[in-house]
């Protein structure tokens, strides 16, 4: 009995509409972009990637790979939405959420909801901290004997960094997931806006999604 065709899912189709969509970004013709492919070693003709954009070809991890390559972005960005808002998308049929979620937990910054659990919402600090340290690279580079040594005084200072924070009712988690976000190109180190105001006790405070808004939007009008 033949085995019977899988149809594309909901991040097969993502996919295919974003190879499209980033391909024509580039001002890629298909014949370009099968150019690229070959350069890459993963060799696609016009025609396959014209069925892969139609939703008519399955593409495998390799494939993948390779288009992200070709289209200069990640993996990541074929996968999902262009935008993390609160746009609801389907990872498979049965699995939908916010697309801005579906990035959290893509680039390692949050597990979703445990399916698998009675209560996903509650919070597992051991089941987080899995996550975390499964979904980022782990540096070869640990803090040794010898950095504690020689490197005493620059570490004192993130030390005194983090009580100022704290001071200034910044929780130090919050402080290291702030550098950790500038140093990945996330928002720029200096021109973050200032809230127009501080809000009263109980008043809603400007989200971080809100700020970065103000400031594409100030960076545009500049």
């Amino acid at each position: 009995m033949a085995n019977r065709p899988i149809d594309l899912g909901p991040t097969g189709k993502r996919v295919a509409d974003n190879v499209a969509a980033l391909r024509k970004s580039l001002g890629l013709d298909q014949r370009q972009l099968s150019e690229r492919m070959e350069a890459l070693g993963r060799p696609m003709q016009p025609s396959v990637i014209s069925k892969i954009e139609k939703g008519d070809r399955r593409i495998d991890a390799d494939d993948l790979m390779a288009l992200a390559l070709a289209l200069d972005v990640t993996p990541n960005r074929l996968l999902f939405t262009g935008n993390a808002d609160d746009e609801q998308i389907r990872l498979t049929p049965k699995a939908p959420l916010e697309a801005r979620n579906a990035w959290y937990w893509a680039v390692g910054d949050r597990p979703l909801p445990n399916i698998w659990s009675d209560r996903p919402q509650l919070i597992d600090d051991e089941r987080e901290a899995r996550f975390h340290r499964e979904s980022r690279p782990q540096y070869p580079r640990q803090l040794d004997v010898d950095t504690i040594i020689h490197k005493r005084d620059v570490l004192n200072a993130v030390l005194d960094a983090l009580d100022a924070a704290e001071e200034g009712g910044v929780a130090p988690n919050q402080a290291v997931e702030y550098v950790r976000r500038v140093k990945d190109g996330w928002f720029p180190r200096h021109n973050l806006p200032k809230p127009k105001y501080t809000p009263k006790p109980g008043e809603k405070r400007q989200s971080l999604e809100e700020i970065l808004a103000e400031l594409r939007s100030e960076e545009e009008d500049q």
